[in-house]
């Protein structure tokens, strides 16, 4: 899993270092006016793996958050 997760991020990564991505990337992180959000192209593959890991990710975060009590 996690090596699908550093291809997954390895790609909107590059994505992000397109100049309209660095627009997108300002405009959030400083608040302009302007696109927030990156369109992309996600396949059904990584749009299936984006829901698994975010699923496990939030598994794992309670886990951790249930073993601290």
């Amino acid at each position: 899993m996690s090596e699908e997760a550093v291809r997954f991020a390895k790609r909107i990564t590059d994505e992000l270092r397109t100049p309209a991505g660095m627009e997108v990337w300002g405009n959030y992180l400083l608040d302009l006016p302007g696109p927030r959000v990156l369109r992309c192209k996600i396949s059904l593959q990584e749009e299936v793996f984006r829901f698994l890991f975010y699923g496990f990710s939030e598994i794992a975060e309670t886990y951790e958050h249930l073993q601290d009590f």
